[in-house]
């Protein structure tokens, strides 16, 4: 729950509406809010007591529902104020398994958007260094803490996280064995079989094991069998292999035990009926407090609509509704934790997806955007998604988009260390703009011309298209693929004598058809740089 990788993940504080009596050290009860404010506040004070007496009550109350997880979520929030916080607080208290805990979670988060969601390959070197550095730092922070505090469930959670992105299946399953005799709860054995899927070095007999060895061992919640609990890693871990999934959702259609009722409504909600989504979503709807999901409205206005016989297509009014929520959430998200990149992604594309009009567009703020995004970037400017991103937002089909969007392009391939995904979106935007224009004069639109400055056209489009075809057949050769096996996209190696032909200047683009091919390979600009380009 603490990677920040999904919308569950993102707002885990907004899931409970108030944590139980901290005592008597504090004046009243704290919300995950108040303790997040105390923490942004810098009140070290507030937040130990409120760590220690959450800890109390979880170990006394003996439960499944450990809240501690709650208030820990606060520093997984990439923020220079939390970064800040975390540093000093550790080093003025180095014995204290709180703020060992607490830094470790902020190094692991701050870890694995430096990595993001791509291949080993496809990122930066220095990113890997930076992610295995601060992984394996946080390992060893949560292990102290684990020493000091052997109960703290916090702790113990991160060296079950960390150990699977650190390649230690020997930790994970030596913490996995020692916190089932003192807390024996499924959340445990989830997080260590995550840490067992087999791309990330386990197998499925290994994740399955940790169903038959620590299940019994459950008494809350009651009936937790192993059956349930091998529906629920598999459920809810990243496997790739369908015919588990498909195996677990066969057992699950036969198991109607309470603690698997979420599963049964995602398999409604994936494979049902229109009647069978309404059935299922109109209820939770109906159910004071709830609020639909973006998804789960989506779902229910499509399914509605499809019942209803009606002509045309849905209007989405709970769609809408839900994204109007969203959008709030994730402002508030991202300005929680600005140093982001998938939060501060997730939250432009909510707003753009939300501007049906050009009038609704003109009212986004841009400019806020885009500090967001440099301020983003200067902290992490390993992060080629957001680069990626940032160039996306420039792309309109002309040489203008193109121009301004270049400086953003070439460190989103170089930070993805020139990966396949990149070159293709590059070529095609690039090929885009060498088509747009002549179908926009057959539909009778007037647009940038790419004859009207031929030597500009020339080192915007040509000279870089050709340059970006060389590199993707030299990556797909690297990746023992042919070119149709590679690219999706209209246009090939055999394509630049025609490139030529179209040029101003047939002299154009020499070194970008000739030159060595490890001389064409791009450099990364400075945040700086790349925005002064603007």
């Amino acid at each position: 729950m603490f990677q920040g990788v999904s919308m569950k993940d993102l707002f885990p504080f907004l899931a409970l509406s108030s944590l139980l009596s901290a005592g008597a050290a504090l004046a009243a009860p704290l919300t995950p809010e108040a303790f997040r404010d105390a923490a942004y506040a810098g009140d070290r004070a507030t937040v130990d007591a409120a760590l220690r007496e959450q800890h109390q009550i979880d170990v006394a109350a003996h439960s499944a529902e450990w809240r501690q997880r709650i208030l820990f979520t606060t520093f997984t929030n990439l923020h220079p104020v939390i970064d800040s916080f975390t540093t000093d607080w550790l080093a003025d208290d180095p014995a204290s398994a709180y703020a060992l805990t607490a830094r470790g979670w902020y190094l692991f988060t701050r870890g694995n958007a430096v990595r993001g969601e791509r291949m080993p390959h496809d990122i930066y070197p220095a990113a890997m260094d930076q992610f295995r550095q601060d992984h394996q730092t946080a390992m060893a922070l949560f292990r102290k803490a684990a020493v000091l505090q052997p109960d703290l469930i916090a702790a113990s959670d991160g060296i079950l996280k960390t150990g699977r992105t650190t390649g230690s299946k020997a930790d994970v399953k030596a913490e996995l064995a020692r916190i089932m005799q003192i807390a024996p709860f499924p959340g445990s054995i989830r997080r260590a079989a995550e840490a067992l899927v087999p791309h990330w070095g386990g197998s499925i007999p290994e994740m399955l094991e940790t169903c038959e060895t620590y299940a019994p061992l459950v008494t809350d919640p009651p009936g937790f069998d192993t059956e349930i609990c091998a529906i629920y890693i598999i459920y809810e871990s990243d496997l790739w292999d369908r015919r588990i999934k498909q195996a677990a959702a066969l057992v699950l259609a036969e198991n109607h035990h309470p603690w698997l009722d979420s599963y049964h409504l995602r398999d409604v909600l994936q494979n049902g009926s229109p009647a069978e989504v309404i059935a299922a979503l109109r209820p939770a709807e109906e159910s004071p407090g709830w609020a639909l999901s973006t998804y789960e409205a989506k779902l229910l206005d499509e399914a509605e609509f499809a019942l209803s016989g009606a002509a045309g297509f849905p209007t989405y009014p709970r769609l809408k509704a839900a994204q109007a929520r969203e959008r709030v959430a994730l402002r508030a998200q991202a300005d929680l934790a600005p140093l982001n990149g998938a939060v501060l992604r997730a939250y432009i594309n909510a707003l753009a997806q939300s501007a049906e009009t050009p009038a609704e567009r003109a009212l986004i703020d841009q400019g806020d955007l885009h500090r967001r995004l440099k301020q983003q970037l200067t902290a992490m400017p390993y992060d080629a998604d957001s680069w990626g991103f940032m160039a996306a937002q420039w792309l309109d089909n002309t040489l203008t988009g193109l121009e301004n969007a270049a400086a953003f392009q070439q460190n989103a391939l170089a930070y993805s260390n020139h990966s396949l995904q990149f070159l293709s979106d590059v070529l095609n935007a690039q090929f885009r703009s060498l088509q747009f224009p002549e179908e926009a004069v057959l539909l009778g639109f007037t647009v940038e011309s790419l004859t009207d400055d031929p030597a500009r056209t020339d080192r915007v489009l040509y000279c870089p298209f050709i340059r970006n075809i060389r590199l993707m057949e030299a990556q797909c050769s690297a990746a023992g693929k042919g070119w149709n096996d590679c690219v999706q996209g209209q246009f090939s190696p055999a394509d630049i004598p025609q490139l030529m032909a179209k040029a101003a200047n047939p002299q154009a683009c020499e070194h970008e058809r000739n030159a060595p091919i490890q001389s064409l390979y791009y450099k990364p600009l400075s945040v700086d740089e790349a925005f002064g380009r603007l």
